[in-house]
């Protein structure tokens, strides 16, 4: 990952966002979107548990 795009990640997260990123070894031949549409849907999940703090 270059410098300038590091940079962005970070600015992101400190503006709020959350923010995940899969090196492209990580993915291997996986379709990018469909990790993506899981990774929404599984996360939409994931923060109705962490806004109700069940988890803690």
């Amino acid at each position: 990952m270059k410098a300038h795009q590091k940079a962005v990640i970070d600015e992101l997260r400190k503006e709020g966002y959350a923010v995940a990123i899969f090196y492209p070894f990580e993915v291997g031949n996986a379709s990018t979107r469909d990790l993506e549409d899981v990774l929404v849907r599984e996360g939409n999940e994931a923060l109705e548990i962490l806004k109700t703090g069940e988890l803690s």
